[in-house]
């Protein structure tokens, strides 16, 4: 996205997950959602905030155990969500011409990674971790290249870490 003048500086973010599983594997669903503000047009000062939402499948599993720290792997897919507060914004033209009003639509894509998790016990049903994961993600894209307008479809990332403090249902 840097590429596209984004402002790419990691961003806290939240989200909930919920995992069930038995042995080595655990599999479950994750929310998660950051929030950034995105210059359009420095010239004019024009932002918009942008939110990303992500709805997935996630799946773990075990690796093996150092210094009673367990080592995951970790896979997801689902939807990713762009939406832009406002969604509609008015620029002015070079030229003085007729100024130009933007929608910026919210977008829908697929999205999928995998990365490694880092977990460790706290107390008998407590557990912190670290998850670091890289996910892929589609968009089409329109711009500039000298006096032309290149439209195309390109594959973007995203790295997170993820911090983690989780509850372990255990029966009895």
């Amino acid at each position: 996205m840097a590429d596209y003048q984004w402002d790419t500086t990691p961003r806290a973010a939240w989200g909930f997950q919920a995992l069930g599983g038995a042995g080595r594997f655990a599999t479950g669903l994750r929310l998660w959602s950051t929030r950034t503000r995105q210059t359009i047009d420095a010239s004019q000062g024009s932002s918009v905030a942008v939110q990303a939402t992500t709805w997935e499948l996630v799946g773990r599993g075990r690796l093996g155990t150092v210094w009673s720290t367990q080592v995951l792997a970790t896979a997801s897919a689902g939807l990713l969500h762009l939406g832009y507060t406002p969604d509609r914004i008015t620029l002015a033209s070079y030229g003085g011409g007729t100024p130009i009003v933007v929608d910026l639509e919210p977008m829908n894509e697929w999205i999928a990674g995998g990365g490694l998790a880092f977990r460790r016990s706290l107390a008998r049903t407590w557990t912190a971790g670290l998850e670091v994961e890289h996910r892929i993600f589609g968009l089409d894209t329109a711009h500039r290249n000298g006096d032309a307008i290149e439209v195309g479809r390109e594959s973007f990332d995203d790295w997170s870490a993820r911090f983690e403090f989780a509850w372990a249902y255990q029966r009895p």
